[in-house]
């Protein structure tokens, strides 16, 4: 553990791990995570706990992806406001991921040098480094091994109880991929015989009960949009996925975003290609010392099935690793991660239409690709855990270390010079002496613009009307960002006309989101309608406040 997380803050660096430095977050995802918790922190304590009221609100840390155990947590202990716990958060997947690893190797009779080796090569596996672009709560993959490793010992309703309770605060992806683990795990106890059926079902009604019961106080049935949402399977996984480092540099030119200093996934390997944009929520490259090891372990595994009896070398079967109930949710995880439309490559295979309700339900877990990981890990599992029964393991585990290093290297690179400067995105803080006093005085912060979702506008006002305790409306949370771009624009076109306006909110403009003419009608209206009005632009925003929000008088624009 001490390691991976040694190497994690060589790769990342201080201004990542610093709590007191933040900007690199202001950008995407990763500013409505920063922003969730900045507000909640600088709230006082509602009911239920996990509520936000003055983000968009009302709302919770659950919608803002912004962790919730971690923010109870942080709350609790009066962590200050205007810290972000986000980079200390990167550095504990790390090391749990590795930590729990070595665990597992460790039940399977693994030497204490191959299992740390193989361990570190997990902890920094392709599939939890993408998370750092902005899905923190997502790279929690320690989840994976750790269900594992309950898998792997008699049933338990308090430590399954606990762990899947642990998932619930973090993400709910978490709690589909851990709950079907727990599901196997209570099916193996069942068919084997060391738990009664009946002890099942109450251990599973208790669980459940306690789960909901936690879902509420974390704000899980806050707001009042939809939990469902378009993309199910456009964000799918593809069937080549494990093979795939995909075209990061492509990916980056179809999505928009800036090319400077970026790394491909692996050195050595080329993308196969996928069927549709949306298929990187599906990225599980295995990387190069893993998809090496893994063809030397296919060979091994081919004589051992032809030689008889077992061949030297041959390694554990399936079911040594693992119960074949885990197996077995772990692929059907996988062919959910695969959606209704399978891609192999760049050729969809086959693609099923699905009626619309199921599509609606399908919708709440939109991002269909992410359910491939859990079969990831057993395979990475599986193809470590034969090669360290091989003669001179460690030699196999220091190679596959190695190369797998050496072929991670051009992102690696990327991420050691990302957060060491400005992070491709990002915005700079606002620096303005005139922001503060604003928003204190007039403490709720309206965004007059569509395109609520855009963090490259919203990202460091919000941020400082969390310091000054201001609430803000529309905030881009998930799963209501449709709902809220409809009343921003609803908003826009009364206050156009001059309707709504009030007093005491601070109006925010970002010009490039809207017609010339609308801003003109805009700041006309506001005339009318706000006495002592002023307008000012500044750090690039268009101000419109009644004068009484300001301490001094300022020229208008």
């Amino acid at each position: 553990m001490v390691l991976a997380v040694s190497l994690a803050a060589c790769l990342y660096g201080s201004r990542v791990i610093f709590p007191t430095h933040f900007a690199w977050m202001l950008h995407g995802d990763a500013a409505q995570h920063l922003n969730g918790m900045a507000f909640f922190l600088s709230e006082p304590w509602h009911w239920p706990a996990g509520l936000i009221d003055g983000f968009g609100g009302p709302g919770s840390v659950v919608f803002t992806d912004s962790i919730p155990w971690l923010a109870l947590f942080l709350k609790g202990v009066r962590w200050p406001s205007d810290w972000q716990p986000f980079g200390i958060w990167f550095l504990m997947c790390h090391g749990l991921a590795a930590a729990l690893s070595v665990v597992w190797f460790q039940i399977h009779r693994v030497g204490a040098l191959v299992a740390v080796c193989y361990a570190v090569v997990l902890a920094f596996a392709p599939t939890l480094l993408l998370r750092v672009y902005g899905h923190e709560a997502l790279m929690a993959h320690f989840l994976i091994p750790g269900a594992l490793i309950l898998s792997s010992r008699p049933w338990s309703p308090w430590r399954w109880g606990l762990w899947l309770l642990l998932s619930l605060g973090i993400h709910a992806y978490w709690v589909v991929m851990v709950g079907a683990l727990a599901l196997a795990a209570a099916l193996h106890a069942g068919w084997s015989g060391s738990s009664r059926w009946h002890r099942l079902a109450l251990d599973g009604l208790g669980i459940g009960v306690v789960m909901l019961a936690c879902a509420y106080l974390l704000g899980y049935g806050a707001g009042d949009g939809s939990r469902s949402s378009e993309g199910f399977g456009y964000y799918s996984a593809n069937m080549l996925s494990w093979f795939d480092p995909m075209d990061w540099l492509g990916f980056l030119k179809f999505h928009g975003m800036q090319t400077v200093n970026a790394g491909e996934w692996s050195l050595a390997f080329g993308s196969v290609g996928q069927s549709s944009a949306g298929q990187y929520e599906g990225f599980a490259w295995l990387g190069g010392g893993i998809l090496g090891l893994g063809f030397f372990v296919l060979i091994f595994q081919l004589r051992r099935f032809w030689m008889r009896p077992r061949a030297a070398g041959g390694g554990p079967s399936l079911s040594e690793m693992a119960p074949w109930m885990t197996w077995f949710a772990a692929l059907v995880l996988a062919l959910w991660s695969w959606s209704h439309v399978w891609g192999w490559g760049s050729t969809i295979l086959v693609s099923w239409p699905l009626p619309a309700s199921w599509m609606s339900v399908l919708g709440v877990f939109r991002a269909s690709g992410r359910f491939i990981w859990p079969l990831t890990w057993l395979l990475m599992l599986f193809i470590c855990l034969s090669a360290a029964r091989w003669r001179h393991a460690w030699v196999w585990a220091s190679l596959a270390l190695l190369v797998q290093w050496v072929d991670l290297s051009p992102k690696l690179a990327e991420f050691h010079l990302r957060f060491r400067s400005q992070v491709p995105g990002a915005v700079a803080p606002l620096s303005s002496p005139v922001w503060l006093p604003l928003l204190q005085r007039c403490n709720h912060l309206a965004l007059l613009s569509p395109r609520v979702q855009d963090g490259t506008y919203w990202a460091p006002a919000a941020w400082l009307a969390a310091q000054a305790k201001a609430s803000m409306h529309p905030a881009p949370t998930a799963r209501l960002t449709s709902l809220r771009e409809s009343e921003m624009q609803s908003l826009i076109e009364a206050l156009a006309v001059g309707e709504r306006w009030n007093p005491a909110h601070v109006y925010l403009i970002w010009a490039e989101a809207l017609p010339p003419a609308t801003v003109r009608s805009l700041v006309a209206a506001s005339e009318l309608a706000l006495p002592a009005r002023q307008v000012l632009s500044l750090e690039g925003y268009l101000v419109i406040a009644a004068g009484s929000c300001f301490s001094s008088p300022h020229k208008g624009h």
